[in-house]
């Protein structure tokens, strides 16, 4: 099982090493060391800011990683023509229920129009706030399974808090959706509370119930 976290901190990354993590997820930030993330992880991949960002200064980090995905909001592509010049490995995440749009098959079928070399990034916690009973999952996964590059794993606990840490939420629902497990996980978290002792847990946690799929 391929399973990592979304980076946060930097200082983090010694800690998901020693849980085990063998996938990462790159907020997009200026640090040292970026070309080494890849001998240190199995799967690394980046995610583009939610709101304003220079396309350029995301091309050079992506030439700098090499990541497997660049993760972005559909909502957040202003100029579609530029990205698919750009030539990223680009993959396309599910929104969750805030979005007016990249919610629904429908929804997100019209941006692989615009983007048909796209992966996408399949949400469970996005889907979760859609669709409580996870419903939408097993309609994205029927429609979309051949471009799912990795899934996001996180728990919910309202609006102020949409990302929050699952063994605290108890959402094993969220979890249980997974519809394969060869595909790598990146955890998603509350990132302002990512501290040593909350990531042990949240991935044994994750662990566990995985393991019992």
């Amino acid at each position: 099982m391929v399973l990592g976290f979304t980076s946060g901190r930097i200082s983090n990354l010694k800690y998901y090493l020693r849980v085990g993590c063998t996938a990462i997820e790159l907020n997009v930030g200026t640090i040292e060391g970026l070309e080494k993330l890849n001998t240190l992880f199995d799967y690394v991949s980046i995610h583009a800011p939610t709101g304003p960002f220079d396309y350029l200064q995301l091309d050079a980090l992506v030439k700098i990683v090499k990541p497997k995905v660049v993760v972005l909001h559909p909502d957040n592509i202003i100029n579609p023509r530029l990205v698919n010049e750009l030539g990223w490995p680009l993959a396309l995440e599910n929104m969750d229920w805030r979005k007016s749009t990249g919610k629904t098959v429908e929804q997100l079928e019209k941006w692989f129009d615009i983007f048909p070399q796209a992966k996408m990034v399949l949400d469970l916690n996005h889907v979760f706030t859609n669709t409580a009973d996870m419903s939408l999952a097993s309609s994205l996964w029927q429609k979309f399974s051949d471009r799912v590059a990795h899934f996001h794993l996180s728990g919910f606990s309202g609006e102020n808090k949409p990302h929050d840490f699952l063994f605290k939420t108890g959402q094993d629902k969220i979890i249980a959706a997974l519809p394969v497990k060869y595909l790598p996980i990146i955890l998603e978290p509350d990132i302002s509370d990512l501290s040593p002792e909350n990531i042990q847990r949240e991935y044994q946690y994750v662990t566990d119930k995985i393991n019992l799929l």
